[in-house]
Order: structure tokens, then sequence, then C-alpha cells
């Protein structure tokens, strides 16, 4: 007889689910509804979202009906018909074209934006795609030497005289109103690539490895829009993963980090410990010094006992920030022998209290509980001498300036 309570697996924590979806072999393909229904069921504001988003459509849009709406329509045209609207493309970049003649594929060429206009009859203007446009007649009339009116090329066509409507589509759909592809969607189509499309480009398959090794830290990138940055493993900080400058060893120091920090405590990672992390790491690089399991293991410990871990800048949880503070603020009064009340709020610790006079003869002051280029600076600085301080066997990285916090300022 089988043993039912063999047959009961646990279910997927989050960080296995999103990660699940690299495990496919084929493509997966799925209609319209059923894609605005997945997101729905995963993000829990979504259809409210949708649901405001459908009232605000029909107030602005009181007498409009299904039938009235004029979509653009594909066809083609020969390119000798087109004509660039001068006054509505921006200026010809000429090194725009030479790149994609010489990384010319076909299927890289999109429709081009066109309306027609009453007093040009029989020619198409081209709106959106000036630099196709161009492309296509280099490629058949200067290098195939063809006619250019016996080439057809494809177009989308606007259902409007309306120069002001098309004016505004041209620099929505330019500018802000064309929707980024998200360094999160790229890394995953990277990933894709290799593992469906067998795909050998370098940084695609570097872009594997890492996922790889988040996959087996239990980790993995999200985004805020997904309603998962809260659960554990989930990484909001993705550009400092997928950015290709980004070494794979890097990732894997993370991973190794992380296996050994949710033995404390498993739970979403914090923006500023991705930060502060991977400054730390690229200090050892910088020193030329390697880095081991052990030396991993030992930072990691270090850093829960002292504090947690914990990065954040909540003003409960600000342990880290509070501490880096104090420190700084008590080295900075000493080597710059001036003296003024260590405050909260955003004066700087009370620094703008000083006399003009004093102030202009003194370096910038800074709030170590606030956010900014300083932090990474100071705080890895800190984190070297904490380090040290707490017993560290190896080698450490050379601090990152003449900042030095007293001992007793340290943990």
């Amino acid at each position: 007889m089988v043993n039912s309570v063999n047959l009961i697996q646990k279910p997927m924590t989050r960080a296995q689910f999103v990660n699940s979806r690299f495990a496919q072999t084929t493509s997966k393909f799925v209609s319209v509804k059923q894609r605005i229904e997945d997101y729905c069921a995963r993000v829990d504001t979504a259809a409210d979202e949708l649901e405001m988003a459908i009232k605000e459509f029909r107030k602005n849009n009181p007498t409009l009906t299904y039938d009235k709406i004029r979509l653009a329509r594909a066809a083609s045209c020969k390119l000798s018909d087109l004509r660039i609207d001068d006054t509505m493309n921006r200026p010809l970049q000429w090194q725009h074209v030479i790149k994609i003649i010489k990384n010319f594929k076909q299927t890289k060429i999109m429709g081009i934006s066109v309306y027609e206009d009453p007093t040009l009859p029989g020619k198409m203007i081209a709106w959106d795609g000036q630099h196709t446009s161009i492309v296509l007649y280099i490629i058949f009339v200067m290098i195939y030497e063809q006619s250019a009116s016996t080439i057809d090329v494809p177009i989308v066509i606007y259902d409007t005289h309306d120069k002001a409507e098309i004016r505004e589509n041209f620099i929505e759909l330019n500018g802000d109103g064309k929707e980024p592809i998200s360094p999160l969607a790229f890394f995953g189509n990277m990933v894709f690539g290799v593992r469906l499309d067998g795909a050998t480009r370098e940084d695609w398959v570097l872009a594997n490895e890492k996922q790889l090794l988040l996959e087996n830290a239990g980790l993995f990138l999200t985004s805020k829009d997904y309603g998962d940055a809260s659960e554990p493993g989930a990484i909001t900080q993705v550009v400092d993963f997928t950015d290709h400058k980004v070494p794979v060893k890097h990732v894997e120091y993370f991973s190794k980090y992380w296996m050994r920090r949710k033995s404390y405590e498993d739970r979403r990672v914090e923006n500023k410990e991705v930060v502060m992390f991977f400054n730390l790491i690229r200090e050892f690089d910088s020193n030329n010094i390697a880095i081991t399991d052990k030396m991993i293991e030992k930072i990691t410990d270090i850093m829960w006992n002292t504090f947690e871990c914990e990065f954040t800048g909540t003003k409960t949880l600000n342990k880290f920030w509070q501490k880096l503070h104090t420190a700084y603020h008590n080295w900075y009064q000493q080597v710059h022998n001036v003296k003024f009340k260590p405050v909260k709020e955003a004066d700087k610790g009370g620094f703008n209290s000083l006399p003009d006079s004093v102030k202009e003869n003194l370096p910038t002051y800074y709030m170590m509980t606030v956010s900014g280029d300083h932090q990474n600076i100071f705080g890895t600085t800190f984190l070297i001498y904490q380090l040290k301080k707490s017993g560290f066997k190896g080698k450490l990285p050379k601090p990152l300036n003449e900042f030095k916090p007293d001992l007793k300022d340290l943990w």
C-alpha cells in the first residue's frame, strides 16, 4: 500500500514559483484574455485598478461607441511614394542609420507609421519611421540598385488628417507614452533565449548563469508591480544583478551570502542590502583580495550578529545608518575641532546652527540616515572597520576615505 503521506508535496515558495517560468522547454502562448486574467489573479490591486481605468475611459469618452473607433491598418506602399514630414520627425540621426545598416536584420524592420495628406494625394506621409525609410532606400536602391517605384515597404496607416493629434502621438510614442523594456523583462528574454532558443551570445549566456545562481539560492527578481516584493527572497534592486557590467562572480557571492543569511531569517532582500554588499565585494576586488566561501560566511555572521543585516531606511529599523551617523558625527567633530548637537532632523544634525563664518571653512557634513552617494562611501568604510573589530581574520580592503570611526562607536 502506498503511503499517502509521501504523496503530499510542500507548496512552492514564491521564489520557486517565479523561477519555475524559466523551466519551460517550449514557448508558451496565451490569449489576450488569459494574459489579463493571469495578471489580475497574481496582483491583488490589478482588478480594482482596471475597474477604475474603465470608469475613467467612459468618463473621458461619453459619446464614443466601438464602431466609431478608427484603428490604424496594416498595408504596404511603394518606396517611392513615401514622404517624410520634416516638421514632425526628429532631426536625422545619421549614426543611427549607419548602425542599422552595419547590423541589419530583416526581422527588425517594423511598419512605418504614415498618414494621408489631402494636399499630396497618392503619397504616404511618414510621421514615425524616417530612419527605417532611409535604411530601406539605402539597401534597395543604393546597394541592390533597384528602382524605388518597384519596392513595396510595410506601412501602418493612421486614419486621420488631424496633424495636431499625430504630432501628439509622435511625442508620446517616442517619449513617456512608450513603456521602455524594463531591465527585468530584458533579463528574462536573455534567459529564455538561452534555454528555449539555444542562443549563444556571451551576455545572454552570462545572464542565464546569474539566473541559475539566484534559483539555487532561493532568490528571485521581481518588481513592486507584481505584488510579491515582500516575499522571502524577492529582489527589486534588479539592475544590480542584470547589468552586464556586474560579474557573474559577484552574483555568486551574493547568492552564497543569502544562503547563509536566510539560515538566520528568510525575508525579502532590501535594496540597500544589495547595494552595500556589492560595494563591499567591489572593494575586495579592487584590492585584489580573493574571496572564499568561508569569508562570505564570516562576513554574513558578523553583519547578522551586529545589526541583523538590517540596511533598511525605515525609522524603526534604521540600525545600521543610525549607528553610522553617530560614528560619523563624532569623528567629524573631533577631526574638524567643532561642536554641534546631533539631531535627526534634516538640518544636517545641527550643523546648520553653526555660524556661517564657521561653516564656510568646513567640508560638507552629511546626514548618514538620509540616502545618497555618501552612504555608499562612508557606509562601506564603516563596514570594513566593523568587520575588523568583530574579529574578521582575513585580509580586508583599505578604507575608502579618511573616515575612521572610534572603536566605541562600533558594535
